[in-house]
Formats: structure tokens, C-alpha cells, sequence
């Protein structure tokens, strides 16, 4: 929860992206991701081609904010679409 109530910042680049929360950061390279699933809030970065039940842990989770479209568009073209994309709205 406590990503919802502190500043988490998240810079996308053609290598990945970089995630800086309450002081520490993470880089995360594209190549890491096989799938992504869209919510209402954000678009879940997963390890996984298909749907698994570790993905909660093992993949990234990135908050929209007021660009949702801009996020989607930048994961769009980093990660290859999969059969098994759920949520595109």
C-alpha cells in the first residue's frame, strides 16, 4: 500500500524503465517483460507470457497517474504483444 500513499517516479527509456521510491532505484530492462495486463490504474509488467500466479511478485506494476496513454504507448512499443493481453481498454 504504501506505493499508493508515498511519490514513486518512473522514467521509460528505449533500454527500460527506471523506478525511484523513497529513495531507493531500480532499473528494469524491456527484455526483462514477456506480457503486460491493463487495469483501471495502471499496466502490470510481467516476466511470464502467460498468466501466473507469481507474476503479483516477479513483475512491475506502474501506476498511470494523469498519462495513461503515454505509458500505454511506451509499453506498447517496448513489449511484444501477446495473446494473452488482458484488459485493453
Amino acid at each position: 500500500m504504501a506505493r499508493f500513499f508515498f511519490p514513486t517516479e518512473y522514467r521509460f527509456s528505449d533500454e527500460g524503465i527506471e523506478v525511484a521510491f523513497l529513495g531507493f532505484r531500480r532499473k528494469h530492462l524491456w527484455k526483462e517483460f514477456q506480457s503486460y495486463w491493463i487495469s483501471p490504474t495502471g499496466v502490470l509488467l510481467s516476466p511470464f507470457a502467460a498468466a501466473h500466479r507469481l507474476e503479483n511478485f516477479r513483475g512491475r506494476f506502474v501506476l498511470f497517474g494523469p498519462r495513461r496513454e503515454e505509458v500505454l504507448e511506451y509499453v506498447r512499443q517496448h513489449i511484444e504483444p501477446a495473446a494473452t493481453n488482458l484488459g485493453e481498454a
